[in-house]
This record gives structure tokens, sequence and C-alpha cells, in this order.
């Protein structure tokens, strides 16, 4: 029957445990029925299956024992306080049934990960009535916690023995806090299934930043940090870092990493496995600039093809960072504060470029001059020079050596 006006109610059923042993004890739960008009009140009728009467109640939840076993559907029916009922809501109770049990073997419970490691899901799971449970009776789901919230990474997907790749964090600050949550349900042959989950942490590291002298900015990530500055990385995460010149009482620039890379502010650094610190190190810069602009015959200054000395042999070697005197060569005064050059590579071993900087600014330089294998090939440019009328340059290749030849066109003061 239904009132005039009056919309029927609607019902939500779930029950807690759907399985188990004889005598079987289900709490039935209406939780989430409603009724569409205000000011309804609710009654609750359970038919539990099993040839028991039918039970109501204005309760939000009921006990009810099962006593045999065997596979019943509760169901659940709402009334309002005019008579209207719910179409039924319907909970599947198997007593009798016992739920399978999952086991998580890989990764094990004290292991960690370290960003990039390939990982294999393993399990099993066992069954009172089917016994051991095949691998299509497993399912795995991998979450990504960050803070409050979760991302998805893995799954759902059947099976045993998933492979996946550890991941990064999502930035420096979820490094703090984020982990892998792991979770294994089992299902058999009935339908009955059971989850467990595991954390898997990550290889947790504390970074320190660090320049010398203290208190300058390295870019991390992209975003300025003061140092000193700790930090928690992850094992194997691979950072950005970037030391920039910068004013503080003079204006600094970069000079070298602590770990002894490449003399260049742009690069990577791979996390270790345990906490370390990195320093960048800088220096005061001494160019002032040029003022007037001088004309020389064209000169060649350096040219390591030649006997070994300052301006000659040997060749530069790979990662090799060496300075040229460029001030009292090829008509350059000692008053110098940059000069017009060309610089050519000649037979380099393998494939890379030049940098090439003044040499109290040492690091600072861009590649001037990239070249494959085997190349013959030249740049022009003005570069200022250091303190000491010097250039630096360094070799950037992976292996083998390269010549270097520089000839001199003009300078400036």
């Amino acid at each position: 029957y239904n009132a005039s006006g009056n919309n029927p109610p609607s019902a939500v059923a779930a029950g807690s445990p759907l399985s188990g042993a004889v005598p079987l004890t289900v709490t039935f739960d209406a939780t989430g029925s409603s009724d569409p008009d205000a000011g309804n009140t609710l009654t609750y009728f359970w038919d539990f299956g099993d040839g028991t009467p039918e039970q109501s109640t204005t309760a939000l939840t009921i006990q009810h024992t099962y006593m045999s076993a065997g596979t019943f559907t509760a169901r659940l029916r709402v009334r309002d306080n005019v008579f209207a009922f719910s179409p039924p809501a319907t909970v599947q109770v198997q007593p009798g049934n016992l739920a399978p049990v999952p086991t998580i073997q890989t990764p094990s419970a004290v292991d960690v990960f370290s960003v990039g490691q390939a990982w294999s899901l393993q399990g099993s799971a066992t069954d009172a009535e089917d016994g051991a449970l095949p691998a299509s009776a497993l399912s795995w789901t991998v979450l990504l916690h960050h803070d409050a919230h979760t991302h998805p990474f893995l799954g759902p997907v059947s099976g045993n023995g998933i492979p996946f790749v550890a991941p990064t964090p999502e930035d420096v600050a979820a490094a703090e806090t984020s982990y892998l949550e792991i979770r294994l349900t089992a299902t058999d042959s009935s339908g009955t299934s059971a989850t467990v989950t595991r954390n898997f942490q990550p290889n947790r590291v504390t970074l320190t930043l660090e320049t010398v002298p203290t208190g300058l900015q390295l870019l991390l990530n992209g975003g300025a940090v003061t140092t000193p500055f700790p930090f928690t990385s992850w094992e194997g995460w691979v950072l950005g870092l970037d030391a920039l010149p910068q004013a503080s009482g003079g204006t600094w620039v970069f000079a070298q990493w602590s770990d002894g890379a490449l003399p260049a502010a742009p690069r990577t650094y791979r996390t270790p496995a345990a906490g370390s610190t990195l320093t960048a190190t800088f220096q005061l810069s001494e160019t002032n600039g040029p003022a007037d602009v001088y004309t020389l015959p064209p000169c060649r200054v350096v040219d390591t093809r030649g006997p070994a000395g300052l301006t000659g042999g040997p060749a530069l070697a790979a990662g090799q960072t060496r300075t040229f005197p460029i001030t009292g060569f090829c008509g350059v005064p000692a008053s110098a504060k940059a000069v017009s050059v060309n610089i050519t590579v000649v037979a380099p071993v393998s494939a890379g470029h030049y940098r090439i900087w003044p040499a109290d600014d040492l690091g600072t330089g861009t590649a001037v001059l990239t070249f494959a294998a085997g190349a013959l090939r030249s740049n022009h440019l003005v570069m200022p020079l250091g303190a000491a009328g010097d250039l630096e340059v360094l070799c950037a290749i992976p292996s083998g050596t390269a010549h270097l030849v520089i000839d001199v066109m003009g300078y400036s003061e």
C-alpha cells in the first residue's frame, strides 16, 4: 500500500561475517537504507533465508545465528510509516564454509625497496574446503600512500609472480611518509573471499645539501633550498641539482661538487643506500668585465698536438679539466679581460663536448662545442678570462682522448 504522494523507501543490506564455522552468528546491517520523503520513519524486515520467521526491527542492525551449513540468501525489506515497502535487498550467507587464508610471501614483512628495483608479488592461499587454491584464485592490488590519500599503483590483477618496478615518491615532501600497500585477495570455489595487506616501505635515506660558504642556495628538483638543507630521499631516486651564481657579499660562482662529479653545476645525483652530505663549493668571481676591444692577427695559442707544455700536448683525456694560459701569448696583454677565440676539436675518440670557462669561475661554462667521434669541428666565441688571464676546458667524453686547438683573434680590456 502506498499513500498518495508517498514514495517507497530503498533498502541496502550488508552482513558480517558472511561465512564461517557453524553455528555462525551474523550481524546484519541496514545502514544506507533511506526514504525520499522527509520525516518518514523506517522499519526493517529481515528474512534470513533458513526457514526461520521474518523479523522486524527499527534498529539498523540485527543478529541471527545459523545452526546448519549451507548457502542462504537473507532478504531485507524496508517499510516506511505509511506502509510503503522497498524492493528487497539480499545478502548471501555461507555458514559452514570457512573463508580462505591468503598469505603474502614476497615482499616479506622486513623487505624495503629502492627506486627502480624489480620485485615480484608472490603469495599463496589455503581453504578448508578446497585445499590449496590455484594462482587464478589470487588477486593483487598495490596502492601508493601519500599522507591521507592513496594513488592506484598496480591492479587489481590476478595470478601469482606479478612483476612490478618500485616507484619514485611524488616529490621531496612525499618521500617522508609515502609507502606501498600490497593487498592480496583469495577467493574460493564458493565465492567466499578474504584479504590480507602488507605495507611495503622504501629505504628512506637522510641527505643533506651543503654549500661552501654555507647559507647559499641550491636547486633541488627545480626548487630553491637554502643550505644546510637536510631532507628525506629514497634509495635509488635520481635527484636533479643545480648551483646557480648568486650574490651574497659578492658574486658567488659554482666551483665543484664534493663527490668528485665533473665540474658542471647542473647534474643528477642518485640517492645512495645510506645517509650522506653533498656539498657544492662556490668561489667569488673576479671577472670585472671588458671595456675596450682590440683585434689581433689570427694566432694559435693552444694546440695539444704539439709538444707537451702549458699550451701544448698531450691530448685531453675523458673527463679531464685543464687550464690554459692566454695572456702573454699571441699578443694578448696581461690587462686583457676577455678574448675572441676559435676553438677546434681534432680526432676525438668518442662523441661528447668541450666546456670552456674563465679559470676563476670553475665549472660555470656551458657546452660550447659538441662533436661526434672522429670529427673535426670548430666554434667561435668571446670568453672572459680568469683573474690570471687563463681559460679552463673540460673534455666531456666517456672514454679516450681529444685534441684541442684554440686560435685567438682579439681581446678586450
